[in-house]
């Protein structure tokens, strides 16, 4: 039997997060848009359309309009497909977060309890500017679960291309596997 692959990492990643294992919800959604861009936009490379995905679907909506009116706020940290795709292969491919460099920020950490996310500017005890960005993991994954669920109800994609896996029950394993 097939069943549609997407729908079913969304229902793993759920059941993550309902048993709190939020790393593990984490990691797995950071490969949701790595799939919707390929659906969305096949003829560009795996960054490109994990970058323009994650921008056209959430990170265009990220940006305080503040900050996109007014020069002086371009330096505050928000999340883009480009910091999203730096975040992905920090952890999917080097199991580190230690983007604060990347990033151009004296501190960068992901909340995995659900405070608010936070960054801005602030003094330090000896008077030296620091730049942080403390991101929230709960509601990124929300984000990237609730926005791949209505692009895959309603996107501008070829859905005979939805990926599928093959699962069988117990009965019905195929007689190469069977001992």
């Amino acid at each position: 039997m097939k069943i549609d692959s997407i729908s079913l990492l969304i229902n793993q990643i759920n059941r993550c997060l309902e048993h709190n294992e939020i790393p593990a919800a984490f990691y797995m959604s950071l490969t949701l848009p790595d799939v919707c861009g390929l659906l969305e936009f096949p003829g560009l490379k795996s960054r490109e359309r994990y970058i323009k995905w994650f921008d056209v679907h959430i990170g265009q909506y990220e940006q305080s309009p503040i900050a996109k009116e007014d020069p002086s706020w371009s330096e505050m940290p928000y999340m883009n497909g480009e910091r999203m795709y730096k975040i992905r292969n920090g952890l999917l491919h080097a199991c580190t977060n230690d983007l604060g460099e990347q990033f151009k920020l004296d501190e960068f950490l992901f909340i995995w309890d659900g405070a608010f996310e936070t960054g801005g500017i602030e003094m330090d005890h000896n008077g030296k500017e620091k730049k942080y960005w403390h991101v929230n993991v709960l509601m990124i994954i929300r984000k990237i679960i609730w926005t791949t669920e209505h692009f895959i109800k309603n996107g501008n994609y070829d859905k005979s291309k939805l990926p599928t896996i093959s699962e069988y029950g117990i009965e019905n394993i195929p007689d190469v596997f069977k001992i």
